[in-house]
C-alpha cells in the first residue's frame, strides 16, 4: 500500500457542500473524454451504426426524451429519500461518504462493463483485483508470495465464501486419506481436521505433483465428500447480520414511506 503521509483528506472526498465539485466534474469529463475516444479509435475505418439520419427521426427523439425523463425521475428519488451519508450531522450507521479516488474508479470501469468472472471478460480489472488483494494482505501482514484475494459484493458473500473455502480445505485431508493416505504423517481424524491452512495447502501442492488432484477434488466437501462431519460455527454477539438465523428472509429490509429529513 503505498503512503498517505503527502495527501490530505480534504481533497480526498467532493465534500460535505461539494466543495471539490470543479475537480469532481473535470475528471468525470476526463473519463467520458476517454471513453469516447476509445471507441472512436476502434476499428476506425468502420462506419457509424447510429447515423445522422436516424437521429433525425421522431421515435429517436422521443426514445431520448424518456431516458431524460425518467433519469431525472430517479434523480428526484434519490435526492428525496437517500441517507445523507457525508453530513456530520447523520452518524447513525456504518456508511460513510465514498472516497474519490473510489468514485472515480467505480464510474470509470462501469464505462468499460467488465465481468471479472473470468480473464477473457475482464483482461485489465481481474488483473487490478489481485493486485488489490496483494494490497490487503501485505496490510494485514500475510506474505504476499503465498496471499490471494478478491473483490466480493459486500460483507455476505465475503462471511460465506470465507466459511465455504474453510470447510473445503477442512476436508482435503480427509479426502487424500481416501485417494492415497501413505502422503499423510497421521491418519488420526482429529489431527487431519485441525491441520492448518499453510498445511493442507502444502499437501495439496503435494497431490498436484502425484497427479491425483482430480481424485482428490471427488472426496473433498466440494463434491461428495470424504465423511467429514458437520461442525459448529461460533460467532461473537456482534455478528454481522448474514449469521443469523434465517436471514434474509426472515429479516426483510423495511419498505420506505417518508422521506429523510
Amino acid at each position: 500500500m503505498k503512503s498517505m503521509k503527502n495527501n490530505t483528506l480534504d481533497a480526498m472526498f467532493l465534500g460535505v457542500k461539494a466543495e471539490n465539485e470543479d475537480f469532481f466534474k473535470d475528471q468525470l469529463n476526463f473519463l467520458m473524454d476517454e471513453h469516447i475516444k476509445w471507441r472512436k479509435q476502434y476499428h476506425p475505418e468502420d462506419p457509424p451504426y447510429i447515423t445522422p439520419e436516424k437521429k433525425q427521426t421522431a421515435v429517436f427523439s422521443n426514445t431520448q426524451e424518456r431516458i431524460s425523463n425518467v433519469l431525472s425521475e430517479l434523480s428526484e428519488k434519490l435526492k428525496d429519500s437517500s441517507v445523507p451519508w457525508f453530513s456530520p450531522h447523520y452518524l447513525g450507521h456504518m456508511q460513510a461518504d465514498l472516497l474519490l479516488p473510489a468514485t472515480l474508479g467505480y464510474m470509470a470501469s462501469i464505462l468499460y462493463n467488465p465481468n471479472n468472472c473470468s480473464y477473457e471478460a475482464s483482461p485489465i480489472s481481474s488483473v487490478l483485483e489481485l493486485e488489490v488483494g496483494l494490497d490487503l494482505a501485505k496490510m494485514l501482514g500475510y506474505d504476499p508470495d503465498k496471499a490471494w484475494g478478491h473483490i466480493t459484493s459486500g460483507g455476505t458473500v465475503a462471511n460465506y465464501e470465507a466459511i465455504w473455502l474453510a470447510r473445503n480445505l477442512k476436508s482435503i485431508p480427509l479426502a487424500v486419506k481416501k485417494v492415497k493416505p501413505e502422503l499423510l504423517s497421521s491418519e488420526d481424524e482429529w489431527s487431519l481436521l485441525n491441520m492448518s491452512t499453510g498445511d493442507v495447502l502444502d499437501l495439496l501442492d503435494v497431490v498436484k505433483q502425484e497427479n491425483i488432484f482430480e481424485d482428490v477434488l471427488k472426496y473433498s466437501a466440494r463434491n461428495k465428500g470424504a465423511g467429514i462431519k458437520t461442525g459448529k460455527l461460533l460467532v461473537p454477539k456482534t455478528r454481522h447480520y448474514s449469521w443469523n438465523p434465517g436471514w434474509p428472509l426472515q429479516n426483510p429490509p423495511p419498505v420506505a414511506t417518508s422521506k429523510s429529513p
